[in-house]
């Protein structure tokens, strides 16, 4: 009896042995591919892509804050940018051209209090200049609603958006002209917003990494 439980307990200890290496093994590879997997979700998140919450499982309560910070956000963000349009639509597609002007011309003479400002500055200046403006906001509120598209796809829809306008004038509004100045000047103001507005989203996230 003795020399068969001593022929016995080397096999049943070599199998405790490898049992424990193989579940520390598992173990590890589990923690690596939870590690990998969590770097991923913060690049992406940094990045300004929403992940959704059902990826996580209470190991990245962190990136799960993220994501609901962005939703947050983009709520509010959508109601500034609904306000927005209505004022944006109201300046383009008014159909009195003349009242338009003079409001220009109103804002002129407010950015140009003296004659020598008003000899470098002409009303046509702060015509382009608004028009470069207005699609500031509406392109980073854009941005912030939607950060899953990359930034050269708001800098084509700005594009596209400022040629409908111009169109629309053109086709529907007798009080209005079509400008192709007025249209290049509303893309520039586009891709300036959306610049901003990938520049907001990418500071905000790494204040959220850091608060974390």
């Amino acid at each position: 009896m003795s020399l068969s439980s001593s022929r016995v307990a080397p096999s049943a200890l070599s199998g405790i042995i490898v049992r424990r290496f193989c579940y520390k093994r598992d173990e590890a590879v589990e923690k690596d591919d939870l590690s990998s997997f969590t770097d991923k979700v913060q690049s992406n998140i940094i990045e300004g892509i929403p992940v959704p919450s059902n990826l996580f499982f209470g190991e990245a309560p962190r990136d799960l804050r993220h994501t609901r910070r962005l939703a947050r956000l983009r709520r509010v963000v959508g109601g500034v940018l609904a306000v927005l349009l209505a004022i944006a639509a109201a300046c383009f597609l008014w159909p009195n051209g003349g009242q338009i002007r003079n409001i220009l011309i109103q804002i002129w003479l407010m950015a140009t209090p003296t004659p020598w400002l008003r000899s470098h500055i002409s009303p046509e200046d702060v015509e382009q200049t608004m028009n470069a403006l207005v699609f500031v906001p509406l392109a980073a509120c854009f941005v912030l609603v939607a950060p899953r598209l990359r930034i050269w796809v708001w800098w084509v829809l700005s594009a596209l958006g400022a040629m409908s306008i111009e169109l629309t004038q053109l086709l529907f509004l007798s009080a209005r002209k079509f400008d192709i100045t007025d249209a290049v000047f509303n893309t520039i103001g586009g891709i300036v917003g959306s610049l901003l507005g990938a520049a907001i989203l990418r500071l905000l996230c790494r204040r959220w990494s850091k608060n974390s």
